[in-house]
């Protein structure tokens, strides 16, 4: 919600010598076509706003409304649509909400409806679907939802039965499916888990059973919607997932409470299946967060991905596997604090050697040469990089070991001299590049590497002056992945 005066000061309770009451115009634009806002002040040393006050959208619809008393809005406060419509309407005493509210959806209907005590919602508060039909209904001490709360879908089927308090969950959780499943239930105490909880598919299969004990402990089962077995692991007490209000003005509540399949903060060691039985993941659980050795697996059982976790799981060190028997190297990969971090590297199919290799800075940013390889060593391209960014020059060989390109680079974009040269070290194309557009005059050789073939002259990637295009364009440079 926008509010309000950006130009002026706001700062004195009471008139003082000398104001007078005046009539003030603020515009959005220098020649004072459009209007910004309008209102009455009391104008002296300082500016206090003091009787009606409107404030427009460019277009010259109305966006709010109200009145002031000695520099605080005190009267009917009114916000607009861009279209004209009314957005809100609420009242200010002295400067502060008190009494009825509402908010409307942008064709006039009601979206909410409730009260204001000091500034703070409190009482029944309702919120209604763009239909007219009831959406959600609890009531506010302070802020926070207390007691009861029910959410519905439009036809009026229940969709949430919660019971809240002091902004809580507490007692039992219930949520639906449109056509009357249920779709989760649990119990929980002042926010935590304190039963067995379950979410269920639109069949009624059991999606995830937690049979915690009263102080929401106890073992973690998820299935597939076949039935079959997909997690097992221990559930730890952990908060139901939701955020609290800010601006009760405008929140809706039903984003607040658990999602459907709720909260999985698992504790201690995990293991997970492929719907076949075969074992998928080997994990272990401290509060939700992975930690020490991990290990994923392919269908078939190979080893498929092994991983070790620190730092509340923000540090991992990642060794990726061919879908092979003998544990054959794919990739190797590192993190510090969520960012990739150390020296990177993929492998050929023999897990040995090594295709690609690039080394990620302080800041998670590549640093220094990134090296693509052949199969039998041979360096295929350097890429310098400083701070993630490509620059210097970049090359690209021959399997032979042999230059096959040079290519310059300024924060990964491609500017001045390139040039290509054939296996035997002749030259084959040289010319420019500005901001990775082909620039400038660019020559062509002949086998002998110094007789000139043709010429052509680009300007912003374009050709505009050569007999006729290259038979072989050059292949383009290297480019960041």
């Amino acid at each position: 919600m926008k509010y309000l005066l950006p130009l002026l000061l706001l700062t004195l309770a009471f008139p003082s010598q000398g104001q007078r009451l005046r009539r003030l115009i603020t515009f959005f634009d220098s020649t004072k076509v459009h209007r910004r806002e309008v209102y009455t002040a009391l104008v002296a040393a300082d500016t206090v706003p003091q009787g009606p006050y409107k404030r427009f959208y460019r277009n010259g619809k109305l966006e709010q409304q109200t009145s002031f008393t000695q520099g605080k809005r005190d009267s009917a406060y009114v916000e607009f649509y861009p279209t004209g419509t009314r957005r809100l309407e609420a009242t200010y005493r002295d400067g502060i909400r008190q009494g009825p509210f509402k908010t409307y959806y942008n064709d006039g209907k009601v979206a909410q409806a409730g009260f204001f005590e000091n500034d703070e919602p409190n009482g029944e508060l309702t919120y209604f679907h763009p239909s007219g039909e009831v959406r959600l209904k609890t009531t506010l001490v302070k802020g926070q939802p207390n007691g009861p709360l029910k959410a519905l879908y439009p036809d009026g089927k229940t969709q949430a039965e919660i019971g809240y308090v002091e902004g809580q969950p507490n007692g039992a959780v219930k949520f639906y499916y449109p056509n009357g499943v249920v779709q989760s239930e649990g119990s929980f105490t002042r926010g935590l888990l304190s039963g067995p909880y379950k979410t269920y598919y639109p069949n009624s299969q059991i999606e995830v059973e937690v049979l915690a004990d009263k102080n929401g402990r106890g073992r973690y089962r998820s299935y597939y919607q076949s039935g079959k077995l997909q997690t097992e692991s221990i559930y730890a007490p952990a908060p139901l997932v939701q955020r609290p209000v800010r601006n009760a003005l405008g929140d809706d509540l039903t984003k607040r409470v658990a999602p459907p399949t709720g909260t999985s903060n698992l504790d201690g060691p995990a293991t997970s299946y492929f719907e076949s039985g075969q074992v998928k993941s080997k994990l272990t659980y401290r509060n939700g967060i992975p930690t020490g050795h991990g290990l994923e697996y392919f269908a078939n059982g190979h080893l498929r991905e092994e991983t070790d976790y620190g730092n509340n799981g923000r540090d991992r060190k990642i060794t990726r596997y061919q879908d092979a028997e003998g544990k054959l190297v794919q990739a190797e990969e590192q993190f510090k604090n969520n960012r990739p971090a150390g020296t990177w590297r993929e492998f050929y199919p023999d897990g040995k050697a090594v295709r690609k290799a690039e080394t990620y800075g302080p800041s998670g940013r590549l640093l220094g040469d990134r090296l693509t390889y052949f199969e039998n060593g041979q360096v295929q391209s350097r890429q310098p990089y400083l701070n993630g960014f490509m620059g210097g020059i970049g090359q690209e060989f021959f399997a032979s070991g042999k230059l096959r390109k040079e290519t310059t680079y300024v924060r990964s974009q491609i500017q001045g001299a390139f040039r290509e040269l054939r296996e035997d070290g002749t030259a084959a194309v040289s010319g420019q590049y500005r901001n990775s557009k082909q620039s400038g005059v660019w020559t062509y050789y002949k086998e002998d590497g110094k007789t000139i073939d043709r010429t052509v002259t680009y300007r912003n990637g374009l050709l505009v002056d050569g007999a006729a295009k290259p038979k072989a364009k050059p292949r383009p440079p290297l480019k960041r992945r």
